[in-house]
């Protein structure tokens, strides 16, 4: 069952989601990088697209998605790569129109929402060692909890199936997620207070370690409070803890005592603004993908 199920009639779909361009070599307990990407537009170019919806995040998101870190140099990240340079080439232009279109097909922003590369519904924000970890080296993924993943699931097999009759009829039928109406008594398993929240509204991520090299020799992670991430006061010092990587038994991050780290999704987005759990998929997808 995928996520981004194929068009009826159609034997495969792209996203533009490139490999990562850079590997990793363990040399010891250092990584060594083989090779630099090189820049896809000037520093001007992209910092001008990227502004507004920076500035929106800044505003809506309460830091890092990971951390919880308000520092100013926090990036913009897309779950799926931004087309840019969209308004000097046509042919640009139109491979973004196919591919927005196709996303919106699937209704990846939700119900009746339009999505767009550029929007809040495909990005977040990371401090830029996170970032290029992240995107350039795919050592760890952002995914949710398994419970989670398996009430979206169960939805979307629905929806997809639904789908596929109505495209049988309508060639240009769209995928239509009716995310209330498909809880019933046979999801038993499921969690209560997610059974009332809808099945794709992402309230929880989790950091998924795909390689050693994120935070090697036993390094923590500085990360704050979730719970103290929404205050109006500045955290203290005391509200920061140290996580480390655990890829052996958990696969994601764990704090001294064992604990898995587990980050509410908290923020003040819109509903058009909410992050898309598809992109999210997606992107986590293309870091696995890669990585084994």
């Amino acid at each position: 069952m995928s996520f981004l199920a194929s068009f009826p009639g159609k034997t495969a779909i792209y996203v533009d989601i490139p490999a990562p361009s850079t590997k990793i070599i363990l040399a010891g307990d250092q990584a060594s990088r083989t090779s630099n990407p090189p820049s896809t537009c000037s520093s001007k170019t992209a910092y001008k697209s990227q502004s507004r919806t920076r500035h929106r995040a800044l505003i809506t998101d309460h830091g890092s998605a990971v951390t919880g870190s308000v520092q100013a140099n926090l990036q913009l990240i897309h779950l799926i790569n931004e087309i840019r340079g969209t308004k000097k080439d046509p042919e640009k232009a139109a491979r973004r129109q196919r591919v927005e279109a196709l996303l919106n097909r699937q209704e990846f922003s939700g119900k009746n929402r339009t999505f767009h590369l550029t929007s809040l519904a495909n990005t977040l924000l990371l401090e830029p060692g996170l970032r290029i970890d992240l995107d350039l080296y795919a050592l760890f993924c952002l995914t949710i909890p398994l419970n989670q993943l398996l009430l979206a699931l169960t939805s979307l097999a629905l929806d997809n199936n639904d789908w596929t009759n109505r495209a049988k009829i309508d060639c240009n039928a769209k995928r239509e997620l009716d995310v209330r109406a498909h809880f019933s008594k046979t999801i038993v398993e499921a969690d209560s207070e997610q059974l009332s929240k809808a099945p794709y509204l992402v309230t929880t991520i989790q950091v998924f370690v795909l390689h050693p090299s994120f935070q090697p020799n036993n390094m923590p992670l500085v990360i704050l409070d979730p719970a103290v991430r929404d205050r109006p006061a500045p955290a203290a010092a005391s509200h920061w803890k140290l996580y480390f990587s655990d890829i052996e038994n958990t696969g994601g991050l764990v704090d001294s005592e064992g604990n898995a780290l587990s980050l509410p999704w908290q923020i003040s987005r819109t509903d058009d603004e909410q992050l898309s759990l598809f992109a999210l998929i997606v992107n986590s997808y293309s870091k696995l993908r890669h990585s084994f």
